[in-house]
């Protein structure tokens, strides 16, 4: 056994583990603990229920199984390969953080057409601008999986008008106003004039909370200008209760294109009830 196990590339930049029947494991290289930590054991000791039930499974059926496993921003593919007659299973790992993030990109590329082409639908179909709105931001909210959603209508003033919203308590939708410039995440929104990423409020210094966001258990949010630089309407904000990671980086820059198909209806139609 030993002799087998001192075959395995212990170099390989993907995990290789070797488990017996019962979870205990025999061997590691490097790349490898990347997963023990996980699963929380070490050479020697045996491998969480969940895993070992998994390779008794392996072993039994003497069939190859794989499963994804998270580890921090990492997914990897773990393929479980039976050595039945040796009672041991080998366990492959490969990284497939960049394909996963690849279909995810893909997935909301498919939704994102799909809600562009219902809010086109949707202009047409309502006269109101109000229920326009609030139609659409139903889908926006739908498809970045946000509980909050809202747009923020630049007042002469300065000042931003919470003008409508999905997941806000009703008493403000149509009344609250927050301070424009670094008063708010509107504000400072046109003040950079481009997409504005918040992971986490509490470690947020480019601008003020507001009182709202406090109510409500806002914890991140990401915004966008409506509208061009010469004629901007206001500010689309989505706020979450948890503390996210905006990769979905990639999903800010697509925002703005919800409403570029309606920045002139909204110009038209500002003041329409």
């Amino acid at each position: 056994m030993k002799a087998t196990l001192e075959q395995f590339p212990s170099i390989n930049p993907n995990p290789v583990l070797s488990v017996e029947k019962d979870g205990t494991v025999l061997y590691s290289n490097r790349a490898g603990e990347t997963l023990l930590y996980e699963w929380g054991v070490g050479i020697g000791e045996k491998l969480p229920s969940c895993i070992g039930d998994f390779v008794q499974r392996v072993i039994s059926r003497n069939s190859p199984e794989k499963m994804e496993v998270k580890v921090g921003k990492r997914i990897y593919l773990v393929a479980f390969h039976p050595l039945p007659e040796e009672g041991r299973v080998n366990i492959y790992g490969f990284d497939i953080s960049d394909q996963k993030e690849l279909e995810e990109k893909l997935r909301i590329k498919e939704k994102q057409n799909d809600v562009l082409y219902k809010i086109g639908k949707i202009s047409l179909k309502y006269e109101s601008l109000q229920t326009f709105m609030d139609e659409s931001l139903e889908l926006i909210a739908s498809i970045l999986e946000q509980e909050y959603c809202k747009i923020m209508e630049l007042m002469p003033d300065g000042k931003f008008l919470l003008r409508a919203g999905i997941g806000w308590k009703p008493e403000f939708v149509g009344k609250n106003i927050v301070e424009g410039e670094k008063g708010s995440q509107a504000g400072y929104t046109l003040l950079s004039r481009g997409p504005v990423i918040v992971d986490d409020f509490e470690e947020e210094n480019r601008f003020k909370k507001p009182e709202i966001l406090k109510i409500h258990g806002v914890a991140s949010g990401a915004s966008v200008i409506i509208g061009s630089m010469g004629k901007i309407y206001g500010v689309l904000v989505v706020n979450s209760t948890k503390k996210e990671v905006y990769i979905r980086r990639y999903l800010l820059s697509q925002f703005s294109g919800f409403f570029d198909c309606t920045s002139s209806r909204t110009q038209k139609n500002r003041r329409s009830p």
